[in-house]
């Protein structure tokens, strides 16, 4: 497994995908951290909830907010299982590996490390900018655990949300369906489901597993906490994986 593993992430090393993916996601990250700094001492901002970063649990807030990079980890991770279908490798892999289930679990752990990095990266640069922002106007730095808590954090969504991704790829295997589905999912029918209804925010891959990573205590995100919104993180990456599995092995490659 280790073999393949590694297989898996030369696999996206070899392309340049990976490098302007994260430069988009850093540079969504840097805009948006700016944004909402600029914002937070106006009446606009305070009316969107925005607060100043006084405390250190300000500043994890604003790395967990701010950090924009899922959506970019998302197109990342569901290229490293469609790629294989779209350029016909897929028969190559499952002639060295015939196991589907050993090349998709591959996968999936290659590409878990893979989100994390890009989370946390992400997190950092929006310390960095914090700092550097509040510095200039003199204000006290609030730096301390916390705002490394809140890099973890990020850097663990990045990682679930990567696993997500190749399942997904994998069950869907066309590309350009699998990564529309998902941003999809991401910006349009996830949100509008839970204006619709806001009952079903606590149950949704995205916005319900909020828990999981960030230490919110909204009772209207967090469906049993943080250990509840884990099993529910873990229970959508089981269900999709299985659904995977099952389907390549009903497959030609």
């Amino acid at each position: 497994m280790i073999r393949l593993v590694r297989a898996e992430v030369r696999k996206v090393r070899s392309t340049r995908l990976w490098i302007g993916l994260g430069l988009g996601g850093l540079g969504l990250t840097g805009l948006a951290t700016l944004l909402l700094l600029s914002l937070a001492n106006t009446d606009q901002g305070r009316l969107s909830g925005l607060h100043p970063v006084a405390t250190a649990e300000d500043l994890r807030r604003l790395v967990f907010d701010a950090a924009g990079v899922l959506a970019f980890v998302l197109v990342l991770a569901t290229t490293m299982a469609t790629s294989e279908f779209r350029y016909g490798t897929a028969v190559g892999t499952y002639l060295a590996t015939p196991s589907r289930m050993r090349v998709i679990t591959a996968k999936a752990l290659s590409a878990a490390p893979i989100g994390f990095v890009y989370g946390a990266v992400a997190g950092l640069v929006v310390v960095l900018l914090a700092v550097g922002w509040l510095a200039v106007k003199g204000e006290p730095v609030p730096f301390g655990s916390p705002a490394m808590t809140g890099v973890a954090q990020v850097g663990l969504q990045g990682a679930y949300g990567a696993v997500l991704a190749v399942c997904f790829g994998a069950l869907v295997r066309s590309q350009l369906v699998a990564i529309l589905g998902l941003l999809g999912w991401l910006f349009l029918i996830e949100p509008l489901a839970t204006a619709v209804q806001p009952a079903l925010t606590r149950w949704t891959p995205f916005a319900g597993v909020n828990g999981a990573f960030n230490s919110t205590t909204d009772p209207g995100v967090v469906l049993l906490g943080h250990l509840g919104a884990l099993a529910l993180a873990a229970a959508y990456v089981a269900l999709l994986w299985a659904a995977a599995v099952w389907a390549e092995r009903r497959r030609d490659a």
